[in-house]
């Protein structure tokens, strides 16, 4: 335990560490006790975590830093309270409630909600262990965590689309001769896309933790830590930008043979790391946040430890007594009924599939999946429904189509090719557990109820039309009248 808390306190960058490890040691064990037991616990969840923090991926590398970093601030900032321990009820019916939530969100396997009410749940077992005001001492340092969450994900896709907007500007400040199409730099010898990874996010996500560590480690006013956040957000989301365009003048300037035009990874660091540099330093110069000499652990109440730990297994037991494995619909013949099922092998989506000789009608498809693995998802992930470094959403539009005596609303897409003339329409409607949706984010809520109701069956109908014009009015009767027939036929799906 004293390696653990020396090697944070020297990740902190600050002097007379001896003297504040002693401090630290006792309420560090305690702090990575509950960790422990929480990932323990929740390891259906916490193992997919792990997973990704392993994965060193854009937006999690440096996830097994952030819980390292947030059990120092935690242990650092808490002030036990000096008033008598009692059983905190409210932080106890909480923690049930959020502990049954988790049930019901595992149970219909969506990982990112389940990742998220991990935090609360940690600081519940902390109130509930102490009082409110203890509790409220560390409120800062536990949402901390939020920074080993992947719901930075999210950020991808506008990313993406800031990093193309800006390298256009500046390539128009230059004489290079380039034709650039959405995400797409179109080179006198060669292309390059802007794609996912080339988002900026881990930069984005990097920058903004070492920033919130170096506040919560920090005796500085609020004007400083805006100020400090605001910098690492320009410098997290500029040092893509120059990487990305500094990779475009070289590929111009060496007719795309240059080795940076496939290996950029360490080059992008570099970047970051000098233009981050000026931020550590003058973050690691602002006075350190003391440890009050008060009470320097958790008092060792029995019965609220007892009445936490039943609140805390209670939805994980009720998930694991409840668990069975889920019948799939018996299809046996798919040519019969005429749709494509999800091939789960392939982990295929919705994208575009353009049949040439089938360009003047509609192509019509079904994707099936039904959950019959307790870590299978009943809506399967999609990043998108169309390949975005071959099309460009021109437009979309909103319509409603009627179904089994009310009304479904849908969207129609209209999309064009970045790299030829071809235009299509596409739309796609989803079904979860017999709720009807045509966004795929609310299909993932719509596992929740699919659960609860005990219909963890997921299809989606998708109708895509080429077309001549330049958006989907010409088409758009005939993509409904197709999809109203789609709808109707489904109904097989269900009676097998």
């Amino acid at each position: 335990m004293q390696v653990v808390a020396y090697t944070l306190c020297l990740l902190t960058l600050r002097k007379n560490c001896q003297e504040r490890r002693k401090k630290l040691q006792v309420k560090l064990l305690q702090v990575v006790t509950i960790f422990v037991l929480v990932g323990i616990v929740f390891w259906k969840t916490t193992s997919v975590l792990v997973e990704r923090w392993l994965k060193f991926d854009q937006s999690l590398s440096h996830g097994l830093i952030v819980i390292v970093l947030s059990a120092y601030l935690i242990a650092k900032h808490f002030e036990a309270s000096t008033k008598p321990i009692r059983v905190q009820k409210t932080a106890i019916g909480l923690l049930a409630t959020l502990s049954i939530t988790w049930m019901v969100i595992a149970g219909a396997n969506i990982t990112i909600l389940e990742q998220l009410l991990l935090i609360p749940l940690i600081f519940l077992i902390f109130w509930s262990l102490s009082d409110w005001d203890a509790a409220r001492s560390i409120l800062l340092p536990i949402s901390f965590l939020i920074f080993a969450i992947p719901v930075w994900d999210y950020l991808t896709t506008p990313l993406v689309n800031l990093s193309a907007t800006a390298v256009t500007w500046a390539i128009t400040l230059t004489d290079i001769p380039a034709f650039i199409n959405d995400n797409a730099i179109s080179l006198p010898y060669g292309t390059l896309i802007i794609a996912d990874g080339c988002s900026g996010l881990r930069y984005l996500s990097v920058a903004l933790t070492l920033a919130a560590f170096l506040c919560l480690d920090s005796k500085i006013n609020a004007r400083k830590k805006w100020l400090i956040f605001s910098a690492a957000v320009c410098i997290g989301i500029a040092s893509n930008w120059i990487r990305i365009f500094i990779i475009t003048v070289v590929g111009y300037q060496s007719d795309m043979q240059s080795s940076l035009m496939s290996d950029h990874e360490y080059f992008g660091w570099i970047i970051f790391a000098i233009s981050m540099s000026p931020i550590i330093w003058i973050g690691s110069r602002f006075p350190t946040l003391k440890m009050e000499n008060k009470k320097t652990s958790f008092g060792i109440h029995l019965p609220s430890i007892l009445a936490m730990i039943f609140a805390l297994f209670l939805g994980p037991l009720i998930f694991l007594t409840t668990q069975s494995q889920v019948e799939s619909f018996k299809v046996s013949d798919w040519s019969d009924i005429g749709y494509l099922p999800y091939n789960r092998e392939q982990n295929s989506s919705p994208d575009v599939q353009i049949d040439i000789a089938k360009k003047d009608r509609a192509l019509q498809r079904i994707l099936i999946n039904w959950a019959t693995e307790e870590k299978q998802n009943t809506v399967p992930y999609w990043p998108r429904s169309y390949n975005k470094d071959l099309w460009t959403l021109e437009s979309s539009r909103k319509l409603s189509l009627g179904h089994d005596g009310g009304k479904l609303s849908l969207k129609i897409k209209h999309l064009s090719g970045k790299f030829n003339n071809r235009r299509l329409c596409q739309a796609i409607i989803h079904n979860i557990g017999g709720f009807w949706t045509d966004s795929y984010n609310a299909a993932k809520l719509l596992q929740i109820p699919s659960f609860i109701v005990g219909n963890p069956y997921y299809f989606a109908v998708v109708i895509e039309k080429m077309t001549t014009t330049k958006d989907c009015k010409s088409v758009e009767k005939e993509i409904l009248n197709l999809l109203s027939e789609t709808l109707d036929d489904s109904r097989q799906i269900l009676e097998y």
